[in-house]
């Protein structure tokens, strides 16, 4: 495959998960560090979420900034984190994985090219599909339920936290 333009760039896409869509898209050129997350957070994500919605993030220091923390505790969010190298727990790598698969079948190679290609296949996962995501990852079971609640105490011992419920 070759690299367009004889260059090589990276452009990292950054969505949330419900339980019957994909929410909040975002794709900057480059990586992704502790700034961009808060400012996806903040003016992308937030935006579409409810109070007393619980966001599951992933582990990298980048999701663990304190703006990012502190936009999800004033929106009434609670945000536990996944334990680290936990993948088979996060169903939006589920969800990810046909996104990623349709990308590579399109085969854009530029930042405009996949940009509009990604809008084109957020769609294409049925909130069927999504459900089944959450259900493969464990989420739908009483097991984790319970789980969470009872990260949702210790996280309620630990640290401030809106009094909101999670849904």
């Amino acid at each position: 495959m070759d690299v367009p333009f004889g260059s090589w760039g990276t452009q990292k896409f950054i969505a949330g998960l419900t339980a019957d869509a994909m929410i909040a898209p975002w794709v900057i050129k480059g990586a992704i560090d502790g700034a961009a997350f808060a400012a996806d957070v903040e003016k992308v994500l937030i935006p579409e979420l409810d109070p007393g919605t619980v966001v599951i993030l992933d582990n990298p220091a980048t999701n663990k900034k304190a703006v990012a923390a502190k936009a999800m505790q004033n929106a009434g969010c609670w945000f536990p984190f996944l334990p680290p190298y936990s993948s088979d727990l996060n169903p939006i790598e589920m969800a990810f994985s046909k996104l990623k698969a349709q990308l590579r079948h399109i085969g854009a190679r530029t930042f405009t090219d996949i940009f509009e290609a990604i809008a084109r296949v957020c769609d294409l996962n049925t909130p069927q599909e999504y459900r089944n995501c959450f259900k493969a990852a464990g989420y739908v079971s009483g097991y984790w339920r319970c789980a969470l609640a009872a990260l949702r105490v210790e996280s309620a011992e630990s640290s401030p936290r809106p009094s909101a419920q999670p849904r």
